[in-house]
């Protein structure tokens, strides 16, 4: 019990400062999986520019919009996390 602050605004401090960790761990989590479905849908992507199947394609394309539509991520996120 020694190790414990005295103060509660303390207590609460450390205990919110451990919570953001656990936030900013999950978020570089959540961006190292969204790389991996960035990639696999670039891979994708060239094997359906060389079979110029463009109603697939677009099909394709439409699902991936909506994946990202529901995740709040736009094309100018991706790209500028490239960078």
């Amino acid at each position: 019990m020694a190790d414990e602050p005295d103060n509660l605004f303390l207590q609460y401090l450390g205990r919110f400062d451990q919570k953001l960790d656990r936030v900013v761990d999950e978020m570089l989590d959540v961006k190292v999986r969204l790389n991996a479905v960035e990639e696999g849908f670039a891979a994708v992507d060239r094997r359906l520019d060389r079979l110029e199947i463009p109603h697939l394609r677009t099909a394709t394309q439409q699902w991936v919009n909506t994946k990202m539509r529901r995740l709040g991520v736009t094309v100018h996120d991706c790209k500028a996390r490239k960078t």
